[in-house]
């Protein structure tokens, strides 16, 4: 499969919310207890939080799929900090990671 990144557009916000807690709950419970996952998933700010944060001037690189579909994200916050990097369990092992830290970096 094909991919790209490219930067957050407000229509992302739903679908990065729903790869995140995909994420969360599918990837995190390799690693951690299921009381853990469910307290991180419990956490997640959801669809407005990533509107929230664009508005507030964080950079979001999301990379998508042939159908311009989001399927990965990284959040940059405004000092340079990596806030967020989730992809969805569907497209792990992809090197997705890697080009969104290197997206962040270049930034």
């Amino acid at each position: 499969m094909s991919y790209s990144i490219r930067r957050y557009r407000d229509g992302d916000a739903e679908a990065l919310s729903t790869l995140s807690l995909a994420a969360i709950r599918v990837v995190g419970s390799r690693g951690y207890s299921d009381a853990q996952v469910a307290a991180w998933a419990g956490r997640h700010g959801g669809p407005e939080m990533y509107r929230k944060r664009a508005a507030q001037g964080h950079l979001v690189f999301v990379a998508v799929d042939q159908s311009d579909a989001p399927v990965a994200y990284a959040l940059l916050e405004p000092d340079g900090h990596l806030d967020r990097l989730y992809c969805h369990p569907d497209h792990t092992r992809n090197g997705l990671a890697e080009r969104l830290l290197d997206t962040a970096e270049n930034e």
